[in-house]
């Protein structure tokens, strides 16, 4: 008995030592990230492989095709044959041609998937669109970042596997150059830079996020009920997921989960005479746009219109309730929502999580509050008239203070920084990005990507709902 004990134990801690070992060690810089992941592929631990290849791609923090067809290897080698051809199509527009996918034994079971030969007649083409002259990189110390001309992301080239250079600190030169003037003349406090520009008579936004890895856009878009997505290369917005597939209702707001390479959806359905509205929170693949999770709420006979969304570090999703005041949320693993707290403000509007997820902060129709996640407690954040409180559209977290679209009764929209105090109480200083925002769409909404804040604009000549081109502007915030 005690030798059948011992071998018991044993065994438990041999299982949890190699449960800890399958867990992704922290990396810090995106060749580091990719030097690990070639590593764990080389070892066979392809799951493992896959979460460090992810990783690489988030912190490389633009379209990297040498990044990505390690990722889409991962992918293919972790059984994700339908995200690995997204990302080689991915790879093919940008006028690359990963050719180890159309040999490789990794890739045997992406190229059984239905859309293989349309993403290989892609492949042939950036294969058979010419070779430019080989490119330094950019990350060498002492090598300046290459011109539009010269642009290996752009540029068309073949791919062949990668040889994973060791980590390397960029040098001084390796630093990109300062941001190029804005657009139009504006005061000195308004420093932005428009980065994409489309037209999408259809689209009526509810929530704009970007996805760092795969540089692309994703908006809601409320009535025709589906998630659109643009790159910041591209000119022509399409459907990354609709109803159809989804089951979504009206999508009221979205938001991204990077590191777990989740998006997540919030839609409604107002109800009638034969019952009450119905609503339901979505879980999607980020990369694909392939539906993963719907979750209902039970709101009883209460109405739901969601507001606002936001993922904390850990994976808990929040959605903010604008009909009857509340905040929901849903915690990791978990397939039923819990009610944090029932809130006595009018109308919230928007809603975003301080860095810790201590605290969510709520735009109202009187104001800002700050909600005490752990306790449910509700206070409210003083600040100078300039700041526009009871005027917020939208909100995003940025160290310490709060990124905010703010309309006041008929004066433009602006973009303002609204810095807290320490105890996140109080609004200390107001800082205007960018004085006027026109919009089209009739609403602003704003997201922070790492130090960029990115925000729904308009052409300001255009102001019919059909004719309006759609506009995305960007602040650096340091």
């Amino acid at each position: 008995m005690h030798w059948r004990l011992l071998a018991t134990l044993t065994l438990g801690v041999l299982a949890a030592a190699a449960a800890h070992a399958a867990q992704p060690p922290e990396c810090t810089g995106w060749q580091a990230c990719l030097a690990l992941a070639v590593k764990a592929e080389a070892a066979d631990e392809q799951e493992h492989f896959h979460d460090l290849a992810w990783r690489a791609m988030q912190q490389r923090g633009r379209l990297d095709p040498d990044v990505m067809i390690v990722l889409a290897r991962a992918q293919a080698r972790s059984g994700r044959p339908h995200d690995s051809l997204v990302m080689l199509r991915r790879i093919a527009d940008l006028g690359v041609a990963p050719i180890e996918a159309r040999t490789s034994d990794a890739f045997e079971r992406t190229r059984r998937l239905p859309g293989w030969p349309e993403v290989e007649e892609l492949i042939d083409r950036a294969a058979t669109a010419g070779e430019p002259a080989e490119t330094p990189d950019a990350t060498a110390p002492g090598v300046k970042p290459p011109t539009a001309a010269t642009n290996p992301v752009t540029a068309s080239r073949s791919l062949s596997p990668p040889t994973v250079k060791p980590p390397v600190e960029p040098g001084p030169a390796a630093v990109a150059p300062a941001a190029s003037p804005p657009a139009k003349p504006s005061p000195p406090a308004a420093s932005w830079e428009e980065v994409l520009r489309f037209r999408a008579p259809d689209l009526v936004p509810a929530g704009l996020a970007y996805d760092v890895a795969s540089a692309r856009f994703l908006f809601g878009n409320r009535f025709a009920r589906s998630v659109m997505t643009i790159s910041e290369r591209l000119d022509a917005a399409v459907d990354l997921v609709r109803s159809a597939s989804a089951g979504f209702h009206d999508v009221l707001a979205i938001a991204i989960d990077a590191r777990r390479g989740d998006l997540w959806v919030a839609s409604a359905a107002a109800g009638d005479a034969s019952g009450p509205s119905a609503a339901a929170l979505h879980k999607l693949q980020l990369v694909s746009g392939r539906p993963l999770q719907t979750i209902p709420i039970d709101a009883g006979d209460r109405a739901t219109r969601f507001t606002a969304l936001a993922v904390d570090t850990g994976g808990a999703v929040f959605a903010l309730d604008g009909a009857e005041s509340r905040l929901w949320r849903l915690r990791p693993g978990k397939k039923e929502l819990d009610l944090v707290a029932e809130l006595e403000l009018d109308s919230p509007m928007a809603m975003t999580l301080d860095g810790a997820a201590r605290r969510a902060y709520i735009a109202h129709a009187d104001g800002l509050s700050r909600l005490s996640l752990a306790d449910g407690r509700t206070s409210a954040v003083d600040g100078p008239e300039e700041a526009g409180l009871p005027a917020v559209e939208s909100l995003a977290w940025h160290g310490g203070s709060l990124i905010a679209s703010v309309r006041v009764a008929d004066l433009p929209r602006r973009l303002v920084r609204l810095r807290l105090n320490r105890a996140g109480t109080k609004v200390i200083a107001v800082d205007t990005l960018d004085p006027d925002v026109a919009t089209c769409r009739d609403r602003g909404i704003v997201t922070v990507s790492n130090d960029d804040a990115y925000y729904l604009a308009g052409d300001a000549g255009e102001r019919s709902a059909q004719d309006c081109e759609i506009v995305v502007r960007k602040v650096t915030l340091r």
